[in-house]
């Protein structure tokens, strides 16, 4: 199973990111969208299913 993740640290607090939307653009031109959590990582990406082609 492949996965796909990103974490963003807020270098100026010294701690994760949460809550900062993040936009994946694939190749192709079409995008997959994301929050990060409370640890500042994105685990699901909405949109993922329908660009798995």
């Amino acid at each position: 199973m492949n996965t796909l993740s990103s974490h963003v640290l807020d270098t100026t607090l010294g701690k994760p990111a949460s809550g900062i939307a993040l936009t994946l653009t694939l190749p192709n031109g079409k995008t997959l969208d994301g929050i990060t959590d409370d640890d500042g990582r994105c685990k699901q990406w909405l949109g993922l299913e329908k660009n798995a082609s």
